[in-house]
């Protein structure tokens, strides 16, 4: 599920590759979208945050194998630009191209408005060029999915298997909706998400892996955007 909400860190505004507004806007703490951060995908949420990985294999030549290949080899997607004759400055322009036809829809169709546009359009701005260079894209966002939400663990705590539960969300219906035709309540379902992140990043921290300082960091971005992850609907 493409998370395009600003949840859980950066990884859960609701991860290059799944909706375009994300990357943008949860830098400035508006939706993801998100949370996650959602998402049952193979991409991860940084990658889905900034565009489609389809647009991206597209605007840059290769198709979305060979993209997902070099990604997960180290590869920065100004270096797979750049081997196929793309210089960074154009990468960049092209991604905002495409980023800004998708917000221009958006627009259209009543999803967002102008100001919103331009302030996700500049955060673009500012982060692209670090995005773009970034050799740990892939490994990075998908290391911190994989600790903000473990989609085993939400399944368990709506008594569903993950098969129905992505099922579920990609016919439209967010978390809430599907906790609630299981008799869970929106608050009891925020609760136990965040007793399950908790005690996972409490291991993190036990291991070493993750320091108290960045735990309470990741719980107070939770509790902050917790309802608008919960309630985001469609894969």
């Amino acid at each position: 599920m493409k998370l395009k909400m600003a949840v859980l860190g950066s990884a859960l505004t609701i991860g290059v590759l799944g909706s375009v507004t994300a990357f943008a806007a949860t830098n400035s703490n508006a939706p993801s979208e998100s949370t996650t951060s959602k998402t049952v995908s193979a991409a991860p949420h940084h990658l889905k945050r900034f565009s489609g990985l389809t647009s991206i294999a597209k605007i840059i030549g290769v198709d979305e194998a060979t993209l997902k290949h070099d990604l997960q080899a180290g590869q920065s997607l100004a270096q797979i630009a750049q081997s196929k004759g793309i210089s960074e400055a154009t990468l960049i322009s092209d991604l905002k191209q495409d980023l800004k036809t998708r917000l221009d829809k958006a627009v259209q169709n009543g999803k967002l408005t102008a100001t919103k546009e331009q302030q996700i359009l500049s955060n673009y701005d500012k982060r692209a060029k670090k995005l773009v260079e970034d050799k740990h894209l892939w490994k990075a966002a998908d290391g911190h999915r994989r600790r903000v939400v473990a989609w085993k663990d939400v399944a368990k705590i709506l008594g569903m298997d993950q098969a129905t539960l992505k099922s579920d969300l990609k016919s439209g219906q967010s978390l809430a909706q599907i906790a609630q035709s299981k008799g869970i309540s929106k608050a009891t379902l925020i609760s136990d998400l965040k007793k399950d992140l908790k005690a996972r990043l409490d291991k993190a921290v036990q291991n070493g892996k993750l320091t108290t300082a960045k735990e309470q960091q990741i719980l107070s971005k939770f509790a902050a955007n917790a309802t608008k992850f919960v309630e985001h609907q469609g894969a």
